[in-house]
């Protein structure tokens, strides 16, 4: 059979093009499972993640407590997300699978808290008043001595300390997974598929805080059925999701332990580590300690439907300042690069902390939220994963993300959590705030000082084109990724 060359150029035609076609379609469909990872896996975790405080507090657990709970939290983050790191790193081949088990094994944890028993206990007594008998109902509080030797409270504590580890974890590493799937010198597109999560996770925490004071006649002991439930559907969701997404092959490194080391001695990323450690305490007390704020001046304000307005905080700070942060992060970093990005972004958080402190209403947190959730959070988080992204040498992704994780939500989180409890309980939460914003506010100046002083040439470059120019850290072999991040 011979060959028709007149017909040649139609048949490599039609192959070329339908080949490169299938590899574009397939990338397409590969960035699309991972926008849909991102939106249904925080759709999981919305519905649980900012009731977990309130509900131990309706356990009886007090803030100074609380905060010791939350700060002893974080250190394990800080040592699991390396670790775990360590193992996606090293088992690449096996990552998808360790991925899904920790999504799975953290979302069983915050499903098993709806066990937990209440530690507040009904009596009923009859009492005789002008010939009526009534019935009342009187809620007893068990000693706090009594309550932290209690199954309960040990059952809340193990319980979120698993969910919430593994959640964090898996956050971490659903970074790495987003930087890989988007490839090389790709990392300014990050926020655009981050933001998924961020809707999934607005929207169900709004949804979830209304179900769960439509459905709670006793305020005093409000019910969270609706929580774990949302919890259980999207999770199931979530995992089959995460079968069908198709992680792209990656060079491995030949030692990540020295890799990783080598580039922790640079002075450049010390520096900015210890930053992110002040984010992460930043944070903490957002994260912990805004809903115990705004639960007690909703009690002053006498304020109704307080789980309701904690919600609509939640979907405020995703749905608004986040989605557009997230969305144009990519042009910011490019436009004013690292630095003048995470200057401004500590000047934010002096203006948030400011503001919610001289809130008059817990309606005005909402507004509050609104508005500095995205240049805070969102802008900051974004630099901080990218970062670690565009530094860390091939094959040792997750590792890096781990890391840098573990130091801002991790180290950071744990020292927050400390240092919130003890001033709420000294101080109050207005005043906690003010003081939060004073510190922002210095370590702004701190950060602008030290970043035109030593960082501004060392750097990495966000607004080249070139893959191979992006950063002023090359990674062509590990080696070579050391050696050229100057000190």
């Amino acid at each position: 059979m011979g060959v028709n060359m007149a017909q040649l150029p139609v048949k490599a035609h039609y192959f070329f093009f339908m080949a490169g076609l299938y590899c574009l379609l397939k990338s397409i469909i590969n960035q699309v499972i991972n926008l849909i990872i991102f939106l249904i896996h925080l759709l999981a975790m919305g519905p649980i993640l900012p009731f977990l405080p309130v509900y131990g507090k309706q356990l009886g657990v007090t803030p100074d407590v609380m905060g010791m709970i939350t700060g002893v939290l974080p250190i394990l983050y800080f040592i699991a997300k390396p670790i775990v790191g360590f193992i996606l790193d090293y088992f690449h081949n096996q990552r998808k699978l360790i991925f899904i088990g920790i999504i799975i094994g953290s979302s069983l944890s915050f499903s098993l808290l709806y066990f937990t028993p209440n530690n507040l206990h009904n009596e009923s007594h009859d009492n005789k008043y002008d010939n009526d008998v009534k019935n009342i109902t009187v809620s007893f509080a068990n000693d706090s001595a009594n309550l932290y030797t209690s199954l309960p409270f040990w059952l809340f504590v193990v319980l979120m300390s698993i969910g919430s580890i593994g959640f964090n974890v898996s956050n971490s590493m659903s970074d790495a997974i987003c930087f890989d799937v988007l490839g090389e010198g790709q990392s300014m597109g990050y926020g655009r598929q981050r933001v998924w999560g961020t809707i999934g996770f607005g929207v169900t925490a709004a949804i979830s805080g209304y179900l769960i004071d439509a459905l709670s006649n006793n305020k005093s002991n409000v019910s969270y059925t609706p929580s774990f439930i949302l919890c259980i559907i999207f999770t199931i969701f979530d995992s089959i999701c995460c079968t069908k997404l198709e992680l792209p092959i990656i060079n491995k490194s030949e030692n990540i332990t020295k890799d990783v080391l080598k580039l922790l001695k640079r002075k450049t990323i010390l520096i900015f580590l210890i930053f992110a450690v002040i984010v992460g305490i930043m944070d903490s007390f957002i994260a912990y300690f805004l809903f115990w704020y705004v639960e007690d001046l909703g009690v002053l304000t006498k304020t109704i439907d307080i789980k309701l307005i904690e919600g609509l905080i939640i979907a405020a700070e995703t749905l608004g300042g986040e989605v557009i942060f997230f969305l144009f992060s990519g042009k910011i970093l490019k436009t004013f690069g690292y630095g003048y990005s995470m200057t401004f972004c500590f000047f934010c958080y002096a203006l948030r902390f400011l503001l919610i402190s001289i809130a008059t209403n817990p309606w005005w947190i909402v507004l509050v939220e609104l508005i500095m959730q995205g240049p805070t959070y969102a802008l900051c988080y974004t630099i901080i994963v990218g970062f670690a992204s565009v530094i860390a040498p091939p094959g040792t992704s997750s590792t890096v993300q781990g890391i840098f994780g573990g130091m801002d939500d991790g180290f950071g989180f744990a020292v927050g959590s400390c240092i919130g409890g003890f001033l709420f309980r000294k101080i109050g939460g207005q005043r906690t705030f003010r003081i939060l914003s004073i510190l922002a506010a210095i370590t702004g100046v701190a950060f602008f000082i030290v970043y035109q002083t030593i960082l501004k040439a060392k750097m990495p470059k966000t607004n080249t084109k070139n893959d191979k120019e992006l950063v002023d850290i090359v990674y062509n072999n590990p080696k070579d990724a050391i050696d050229s991040c100057h000190d």
